[in-house]
C-alpha cells in the first residue's frame, strides 16, 4: 500500500455549506464538480480512494491534520525472529535426514528481502475546499464605572465587517477563530482592541476620553422684556421675557457647544440643543411664570436653575 502526503498550493474559497450534498461529499455548481469529504475518512481510506482515481483532478475537502503529513495504511504485522528460526531449524533437521540417505552436495538457498515499506507518493495537484474556522462573539460593553456604554461600533480590523452594540451594551458578531481583532469606538472615549482568544464571551472597558470633570458648567444670561400691546402703560402681568442663556467652562470660558437644555415648563418638559456659540433663547417667560432648566454636557456635572419672570425687573435676581 502507497504513502501519499495531501497540499494545498491553491485553496479554493467557495462555501462548503452552499454545495448540494453528493454521496462522496458535495457537488460544486460554480466548478461542476464534485468535492469529496475526506474529513471523515481515515489514512487508509484516503489513500485506498487516490489509488483508483490516480491520473484524475480531485477537488476535496479536508481536516488541517490530514495536510502536509504522510498518510500510511497500516503496516504489516511481522513475525518474529523466533518464528523464522523455529522453521528454519526445522528444515535442516529435514533436509540433514534426507542428505544422509541420498546425497552429500545440498544447494544453499539464497534469501530474498521484500521491501513492505513502499513509500512512493502520488503526484498531482489537489483542489481543496478551504474549512470554515468561524464562531460568535458576545460580550457587554461597560465604562471605567461600570456603567452600560450602548450603540458602540464593533469593527473587525483591517475590515469593512462590523456591527454595533444595542441600548443594553451588548454586542455579537462573526468571527475568524483566534485570528481577528476588534476595535470598539464611541464618542467621548477611547478606542479599545480585542484579540480573539479561545472563551466565546467577551465583556470590554471603555475609558473615557477626556476625565470625566473637566470643569463647571457656567451660564451668562441676560433677560429682555418684550411688550405684546402698543400700549406704553400696559400692565406688568401681560409682559412676556426672553431669558438668553450661554454655556461656558468656568475655567477655560470657552462655549460648550455640545450642551442640552431641559426646560421644565406648565408640568412639561421637551430638552434642546445649544447652537454652535452655546447659546439658547428661552421666550415668552410670563411674570407669573417660574421654569426650571437643567443643563447637561459630556464630561461635566449637571446644573440646575430656576428662571422666575418675576425677577426680570432686577437683573441680578433672574437666576435664582
Amino acid at each position: 500500500m502507497q504513502s501519499i502526503k495531501l497540499s494545498i498550493p491553491t485553496p479554493c474559497h467557495e462555501n462548503w455549506d452552499n454545495m448540494t450534498p453528493t454521496e462522496q461529499g458535495r457537488f460544486c455548481s460554480v466548478c461542476a464538480k464534485q468535492v469529496v469529504d475526506f474529513t471523515k475518512m481515515s489514512d487508509y481510506e484516503v489513500i485506498n480512494y487516490f489509488n483508483k482515481v490516480q491520473g484524475e483532478k480531485v477537488c476535496g475537502r479536508t481536516l488541517s491534520n490530514q495536510l502536509e503529513r504522510e498518510l500510511e495504511a497500516p503496516k504489516p504485522i511481522v513475525q518474529s525472529k523466533l518464528w523464522y528460526w523455529k522453521y528454519a531449524a526445522a528444515g535442516i533437521m529435514f533436509f540433514t535426514k534426507i542428505n544422509d540417505i541420498e546425497a552429500q552436495n545440498v544447494t544453499p538457498l539464497t534469501p530474498v528481502q521484500l521491501n513492505t515499506l513502499n513509500k512512493d507518493t502520488l503526484k498531482g495537484r489537489l483542489g481543496l475546499v478551504a474549512v470554515e474556522n468561524k464562531k460568535i462573539i458576545t460580550g457587554k460593553i461597560l465604562d471605567t464605572d461600570g456603567n452600560v456604554v450602548p450603540f458602540v461600533s464593533v469593527k473587525i480590523m483591517g475590515t469593512k465587517y462590523g456591527t454595533s452594540a444595542n441600548a443594553n451594551g451588548i454586542y455579537s458578531i462573526k468571527v475568524n477563530s483566534n485570528t481577528d481583532i476588534l476595535e470598539f469606538s464611541a464618542v467621548g472615549y477611547k478606542v479599545n482592541h480585542l484579540v480573539l482568544k479561545e472563551n466565546v464571551k467577551f465583556d470590554i472597558i471603555l475609558e473615557n476620553s477626556y476625565s470625566r470633570l473637566q470643569g463647571e458648567v457656567v451660564i451668562v444670561t441676560g433677560g429682555v422684556s418684550v411688550n405684546y400691546n402698543d400700549n406704553e402703560y400696559v400692565a406688568k402681568t401681560q409682559q412676556k421675557h426672553i431669558a438668553m442663556l450661554k454655556i461656558e467652562d468656568k475655567l477655560t470660558k470657552k462655549n460648550i457647544t455640545k450642551a442640552s437644555i431641559t426646560i421644565l415648563k406648565d408640568n412639561t418638559e421637551k430638552t434642546i440643543n445649544v447652537d454652535k456659540r452655546g447659546i439658547y433663547k428661552l421666550k415668552e417667560i410670563k411674570n407669573e411664570e417660574s421654569v426650571v432648566i437643567k443643563i447637561s454636557a459630556y464630561g461635566y456635572e449637571n446644573k440646575e436653575l430656576v428662571i422666575k419672570g418675576e425677577n426680570f425687573n432686577n437683573r441680578k435676581e433672574v437666576l435664582k
